[in-house]
């Protein structure tokens, strides 16, 4: 029921197929080199911001991608040391079943398709260490279109 309600206020649908990895892979693989480099700059800002008010940290973290269209949606989520998530686009992150993939360049990823709003998406996560914290990176960038004629 839960996961049912946070998709509904987050206009989220998951989809009902399920993917193989290699089609997960195939994806997500077009927004691999988004999803490392922003990553990289949440886990950054997050090891050297713990002090930070999370007014200061949201606007900082979220700054490289706040006017970026093909991402739907972004949830950072840092446990263990000055716990905290932010959201950019949607506070509740939308409870989709991830699934676990391995990439030979990306390493271990969780990727699932699903639909936010008018838009079809492809979340892309990672969950690891850094620093004395656990930080988790939600991106779900947009599909593009298909176009008919």
């Amino acid at each position: 029921m839960a996961v049912v309600l946070l998709c509904v206020f987050a206009r989220c649908t998951p989809t009902e197929q399920r993917e193989t990895p290699a089609e997960l892979r195939a994806l997500g693989a077009p927004h691999f080199a988004a999803f490392e480099e922003f990553d990289g700059w949440a886990r950054r800002s997050l090891t050297t911001s713990i002090t930070r008010s999370d007014a200061a940290l949201e606007e900082a973290l979220f700054a490289p991608v706040r006017r970026d269209r093909t991402i739907a949606g972004i949830w950072v989520e840092r446990t263990r040391v000055a716990e905290m998530s932010l959201g950019l686009r949607f506070e509740e992150r939308p409870r989709v079943a991830l699934a676990t993939i391995r990439d030979e360049l990306m390493g271990e990823l969780q990727i699932a398709q699903g639909v936010i709003g008018e838009d079809k998406v492809v979340f892309i996560a990672r969950k690891r260490e850094s620093g004395p914290s656990f930080v988790e990176v939600v991106v779900a960038f947009v599909r593009p279109r298909v176009q008919t004629e």
